[in-house]
């Protein structure tokens, strides 16, 4: 199972269009996760048939905004529920047993409503026992660690965060290459970078994906970088 996580800011421009099918040539991935589209179904739709993929597309709200959820024509996917800030589907592997959980996640930019990301994630643990996967940008971090440059992130914040993952099971998977997935892109002194897109899993999704990887690809066209899952379960 191979999955692709990128928060494109913007999908309308020709060169991110071209890059989203370059990373698709080199990874094959079997399912392809957009945040801030920034534009509409019909959009998406032109893109979906011009990779051959199946998906889901959420509207952008004005100018910002906007998901979609791409995934390859012989993956049997079905759509449980979506938001502005969310798609959660089930997933069945030919090489597994039973359908497990997969909810692709953008937490909210604005500080004050974050809470209500973590208040979904309650929610959405609550609908289902399956395995369960996560990945996205979840506009949080963790820990200091997790930030470099800027002002001092408050404790409050990374703690709700911490709390939101413990309390509904779910793992951070890590991950190989640079360790932040997002900058300002700003030069020095002013640069700041954090690790806003991660993936998380439950214990029992985690037991049939033990090879389970999350690699931090090269930042294209946007100030984040995409994050790729790889399992062979």
């Amino acid at each position: 199972m191979i999955v692709l996580s990128w928060n494109c800011q913007g999908i309308e421009a020709t060169w991110t269009v071209r890059a989203l099918r370059e990373m698709i040539r080199s990874h094959n991935p079997d399912m392809v996760f957009l945040i801030e589209t920034k534009c509409n179904s019909q959009r998406m739709d032109n893109i979906k048939r011009s990779i051959n993929m199946d998906g889901l597309a959420v509207n952008s709200k004005s100018r910002g905004g906007g998901l979609a959820l791409l995934w390859r024509k012989s993956l049997t996917t079905t759509i449980q529920s979506f938001s502005q800030h969310h798609i959660d589907s089930s997933v069945q592997e030919s090489s597994q047993p039973h359908a497990w959980r997969f909810t692709h996640i953008y937490g909210d930019p604005d500080v004050m409503k974050r809470k209500h990301t973590w208040s979904l994630i309650s929610t959405l643990r609550k609908q289902s026992q399956r395995p369960w996967f996560c990945i996205g940008d979840f506009n949080e971090i963790l820990d200091h660690k997790e930030k470099e440059g800027g002002s001092i992130r408050p404790n409050w914040q990374m703690r709700d965060f911490r709390r939101a993952l413990a309390d509904n099971g779910l793992h951070d998977l890590g991950y190989l290459g640079e360790p932040f997935t997002w900058s300002n892109r700003q030069d020095h002194p002013a640069t700041v970078r954090e690790r806003l897109d991660r993936a998380c899993a439950s214990d029992s999704w985690l037991s049939c994906h033990l090879d389970a990887v999350i690699r931090h690809l090269n930042t294209i066209y946007s100030d984040h970088c995409p994050i790729l899952l790889k399992s062979d379960p």
